[in-house]
């Protein structure tokens, strides 16, 4: 279970509004179901949607989360990427950026299934 802010988050797209370097964010990671509630306090996150500030509802259920969001500073603010529901045997929710027809972080889209090109690099420096 891993729910926490991160800094100097860098992120290179192939959507504009997604390059930028040095911002504050927050990372939401669990094999559980959630919700909507901003658990950590993520400054301007929603407690009534799913977005960049959900509750870990562990060690309840099979839904997952593995989201990765930014906040602060200027610019966008949201989510850069979400994979949902990757643990329940349904089909996942899959997103970049804010989901602009329904819940910000893509819980509940049941999107995986209309990407037919699918390719994520992660790097983490210690």
């Amino acid at each position: 279970l891993i729910q926490q802010v991160v800094a100097n988050v860098n992120v290179a797209s192939s959507i504009d509004m997604l390059n930028f370097s040095g911002r504050a964010g927050n990372v939401e990671f669990w094999p559980y179901n959630y919700s909507p509630g901003n658990a950590i306090g993520i400054p301007g996150a929603s407690g009534g949607t799913f977005d960049y500030g959900d509750t870990c509802d562990s060690p309840n259920g099979s839904f997952g989360s593995m989201q990765v969001h930014v906040h602060g500073g200027t610019g966008y603010t949201g989510t850069v990427f979400a994979f949902n529901r990757f643990n329940d045997g349904a089909v996942a929710d899959l997103g970049i950026s804010n989901n602009p027809n329904g819940q910000p972080d893509w819980s509940l889209s049941s999107t995986a299934t209309i990407w037919n090109n699918r390719k994520l690099r992660v790097y983490v420096a210690p």
